[in-house]
């Protein structure tokens, strides 16, 4: 079973509501349905695809959200913000992380980025109820934006569903300055119980 991961298609959407376009990727490629990673606002695109596209999730794994819109901090990734802040170095690892996404315009990439941010997810209760493949629901102890509380309620509506807490971890415990090594175990013990047989 193909496996995407929506920091790969980044390039492919416009709006986070937007599926279209990963349904399209899929078809060029023969992917009937997939198991789906994604982290922040790729994780809340997952969450659309297993609401709206059920047949073409397995499951879906999604790091960093808790399932609904909450826009604080938004501001914070507005490049004026960044630039009148002096963080260059934060701006230097977004222009390196996404480059896939921004070709170079990092700026419009940015406010784009916190817009939806803003905007999304805009799923009810009823919705989120709705999700039938098995998911798992990562973040870290310490996410401003989800953390224990928010994690527990989201898995608490999604009935095939587990989650995780990274002991220590930020809003971005998967990447290599924090666990990725405990992010990836965890998520390949999830697949291994949905994996298909060998023929």
């Amino acid at each position: 079973m193909p496996y995407a991961n929506f920091k790969d298609l980044e390039m492919y959407y416009e709006r986070l509501g937007n599926r279209d376009n990963i349904i399209d990727f899929m078809d060029q490629l023969n992917i009937a349905s997939a198991h789906l990673i994604g982290y922040s606002l790729g994780a809340n695109i997952g969450l659309y695809m297993a609401i709206n596209n059920p047949e073409r999730v397995e499951t879906l794994t999604a790091i960093g959200t808790s399932g609904f819109c909450d826009p604080r901090g938004a501001e914070e990734f507005e490049p004026e913000w960044l630039i009148e802040q002096g963080l260059q170095d934060i701006i230097n690892q977004m222009m390196e992380r996404h480059l896939e996404a921004h070709q170079g315009n990092w700026e419009e990439f940015m406010r784009q980025s916190a817009q939806d941010w803003r905007l999304y997810p805009q799923l009810t209760l009823e919705q989120l109820r709705s999700i039938q493949c098995p998911a798992l629901f990562i973040t870290g102890e310490h996410d401003p934006f989800v953390g224990k509380e928010k994690i527990k309620r989201l898995a608490s509506l999604v009935k095939q569903s587990r989650y995780h807490i990274v002991q220590n971890g930020s809003h971005r415990p998967h990447m290599v300055r924090e666990y990725p090594i405990e992010v990836n175990d965890t998520i390949l013990q999830f697949l291994e119980q949905y994996k298909e047989p060998s023929l």
